[in-house]
């Protein structure tokens, strides 16, 4: 996945999370009968509206405010994974090279990273 987005060696971590993510959403034979454990707990098929291809381009709007400076309004990204839910997306601020969690993102579907 780094080689094919030309992302450096350390966001390898954010890669192989982002690779792992629907694999832990796959179906067990633990539980009797073969569901997954999502389906289990909420009694529903997880969705899988929410995956996009890792680093995608997109915009993100956020307001965040540091001892240097504040920042506000919607800024263009690649796309990392997912935070701690899976609301809020892990984004690369091209701007400035900075990580920021955020729920508020659009992905430009259209846009293709060149190799």
């Amino acid at each position: 996945m780094l080689a094919a987005t030309n992302l450096p060696t350390s966001f390898w971590g954010d890669a192989v999370l982002y690779a792992a993510y629907p694999h832990n959403g796959r179906h067990t034979s633990a539980l009797m009968p073969i569901v997954t454990h999502y389906k289990k707990l909420y009694k529903t098929k997880p969705s899988v509206k929410h995956l996009h291809v890792f680093n995608a381009m997109g915009y993100a709007y956020f307001t965040y405010k540091n001892l240097c400076n504040e920042i506000d309004g919607a800024y263009p990204y690649q796309f990392l994974g997912f935070g701690d839910t899976t609301k809020r997306a892990s984004v690369l601020l091209t701007t400035d090279e900075t990580i920021l969690f955020t729920q508020d993102v659009v992905f430009n579907v259209h846009f293709k990273v060149a190799p």
